[in-house]
C-alpha cells in the first residue's frame, strides 16, 4: 500500500493541527480490558483448561460544511481482539495469548494513516517447584510479534517523500526465555536467559533493527528480567505495570533494551471503559531517543 501524502494547503492548516490532536486522543481507543496486561498471569482458583476473548469495534466520523467554528472531515475505526487460553495441572501451568490490533483514521487534506497495528502471539510455561508452594516457579516464555501493515515517519515538508520504517513481517521477532519466576495474586517477578531472533523481509529498512548491509535476521543471547504489578487502587480503578528488559551479553550494559508499561484503568460498568496508558521503551538498534507513547481513551469492552 502506498502511503496517503499530506497536502499542505495555507487556510486549512491551522483546523487540520487542532482536528488531529484531538482527534488522536479520541481515536486511540483501547476497547479490550484483557489488553491492559500483555502478560500471561493465572488466577489462584484456576482449575484445568479455561478460554477467554475480548475485543471489538469503535468508530467516528465527523463532517462540516461551512461550518463557522471551523473543523476537518475525519473517518476512524479501531478493532482489537485478545484470545487468552489458561490451564493448570497440579504443579503445571501453561498459557497462551494472541493479540491483534488494527486502527485507521483519514482526515480531510492530510489523507490515511495507521494509528495501531499489532500482531502478538504469547506462551508461558510454568512449573512449581515445590507442591506446597506455587510462588516460586521454574518458567519458559516463547513470543512472535509483527504489524499488518506498512509504518511511515511521515515527513513535514510536502516536497519530502515520507520514509518506510516497518512492515508486514519487517520486523517480525521471536523471543524465547527462561529462568525462576517468583509469583503472587498481585505481582510476578522473573529473571532469566533469553534468545532473541530480529527478522526482516525489506533488507532495505534493516539498519533500523541491528542488521548490516543485505542480512535479513540478527540473534542476540541475553539476560531478560521482567516485572509485573496490579494494584487495586480504589473501587473501579486498577493500575497496571510491566517492565521488560533485555540485556545483550555483547552490547554495553547501557544498550539495554527496556520497555515499561503504566496502565489505569477505570470501569464505569460492564462494557464500558476508560483507560490512561503511559509507556516508554528504549531500543538502541531502532534510535538512541527514548520512544514515548501516551493515550487516553474510552470504549466498549465485549468479553467472553
Amino acid at each position: 500500500m502506498e502511503p496517503c501524502r499530506p497536502l499542505r494547503e495555507k487556510h486549512v492548516e491551522g483546523s487540520v493541527f487542532f482536528a488531529g490532536v484531538l482527534f488522536s486522543l479520541l481515536m486511540l481507543v483501547s476497547i479490550s480490558p484483557v489488553s491492559a496486561q500483555q502478560s500471561i498471569v493465572f488466577p489462584d482458583t484456576l482449575k484445568g483448561g479455561e478460554f477467554s476473548w475480548a475485543g471489538g469495534v469503535n468508530g467516528t466520523q465527523a463532517s462540516y460544511r461551512n461550518w463557522s467554528k471551523g473543523g476537518v472531515n475525519t473517518v476512524a475505526i479501531t478493532g482489537e481482539s485478545n484470545a487468552l487460553y489458561l490451564y493448570r495441572n497440579e504443579r503445571f501451568q501453561y498459557g497462551s495469548r494472541l493479540i491483534l490490533k488494527y486502527g485507521y483514521a483519514r482526515l480531510e487534506n492530510t489523507g490515511g494513516r495507521k494509528t495501531e497495528d499489532l500482531i502478538e502471539f504469547r506462551h508461558r510455561f510454568l512449573y512449581s517447584l515445590s507442591p506446597d508452594n506455587r510462588k516460586i516457579n521454574v518458567f519458559a516464555n516463547l513470543m512472535v510479534s509483527t504489524q499488518f501493515n506498512e509504518g511511515y515517519k511521515y515527513a513535514s515538508d510536502p516536497n519530502t517523500p515520507d520514509e518506510l520504517v516497518s512492515s508486514w513481517l519487517s520486523p517480525l521477532v521471536f523471543t524465547e526465555n527462561a529462568g525462576l519466576a517468583m509469583t503472587t495474586g498481585q505481582y510476578s517477578l522473573e529473571v532469566g536467559l533469553g534468545l532473541k531472533q530480529t527478522y526482516v523481509r525489506r533488507a532495505s529498512i534493516g539498519s533500523r533493527y541491528g542488521l548490516t548491509g543485505t542480512d535479513k535476521v540478527r540473534n542476540e543471547g541475553g539476560v531478560t528480567l521482567g516485572l509485573v504489578y496490579k494494584e487495586e487502587l480504589m473501587e473501579n480503578v486498577q493500575y497496571i505495570g510491566n517492565l521488560d528488559t533485555f540485556t545483550s551479553l555483547v552490547e554495553p550494559f547501557n544498550q539495554t533494551d527496556v520497555n515499561l508499561s503504566n496502565k489505569f484503568i477505570g470501569r464505569i460498568n460492564s462494557y464500558l471503559r476508560t483507560t490512561f496508558q503511559f509507556d516508554l521503551v528504549y531500543d538502541r538498534d531502532f534510535s538512541p531517543d527514548i520512544q514515548v507513547s501516551q493515550v487516553l481513551s474510552a470504549g466498549i469492552a465485549l468479553e467472553l
